[in-house]
């Protein structure tokens, strides 16, 4: 769920991603870059030059 919440706003904001991560209640960046990793195949900074609207 968080996940997905952070794919959204990766898409459509310019916050950093570490703000989207605390924004959505992770504390550890780290052990959230890695869950991201896992469910959406790439890392997060990856996935916002990707699909960035």
């Amino acid at each position: 769920m968080k996940v997905e919440s952070v794919k959204k706003q990766l898409e459509i904001c310019s916050k950093t991603v570490n703000e989207i991560i605390f924004e959505v209640g992770y504390n550890d960046i780290n052990a959230f870059r890695k869950v991201f990793k896992k469910y959406a195949g790439m890392p997060p900074v990856d996935y916002r030059k990707k699909y960035k609207i």
